[in-house]
C-alpha cells in the first residue's frame, strides 16, 4: 500500500518570506518620518550650513532601494498590477521624482 508522507515544513522557513515585507515596511516608515523631520528642519534653518542636499540624496537611494527590494520580493507583476497597485505605482512615480530632483 502507498502512503503519503506529509511534508511538514519548518516554520522558521515558512516565516522568513512573510517577515521581510514586513520589516522592510517598518524601516521605510522609520525612513518617512526621519525625511519628514528633515524636510522641516531644513525648511526652518536653510541659511545654516547643513548638508540638506546629501540627506535628500540618502532618502532618494533608499527608496530606490526600497522599491528595487519590493520589486524583487513581489515580482514586477504583482507589484505593478497585484491588489496594492494605486499605491505601488504612486511609490514608484514618487521615487522617481525624487531622483530627478
Amino acid at each position: 500500500a502507498y502512503h503519503a508522507k506529509l511534508k511538514i515544513s519548518d516554520p522558521e522557513e515558512t516565516a522568513r518570506p512573510r517577515m521581510a515585507p514586513l520589516i522592510l515596511d517598518s524601516i521605510t516608515g522609520l525612513v518617512i518620518f526621519a525625511n519628514m523631520i528633515t524636510i522641516g528642519l531644513a525648511a526652518d534653518f536653510a541659511d545654516e550650513a547643513a548638508n540638506w542636499d546629501a540627506l535628500d540624496m540618502g532618502f532618494a537611494c533608499y527608496f530606490i532601494f526600497e522599491l528595487a527590494c519590493k520589486l524583487g520580493l513581489h515580482g514586477c507583476w504583482q507589484y505593478f498590477l497585484g491588489p496594492d497597485k494605486r499605491w505601488n505605482w504612486f511609490d514608484a512615480f514618487v521615487a522617481f521624482l525624487s531622483c530627478v530632483d
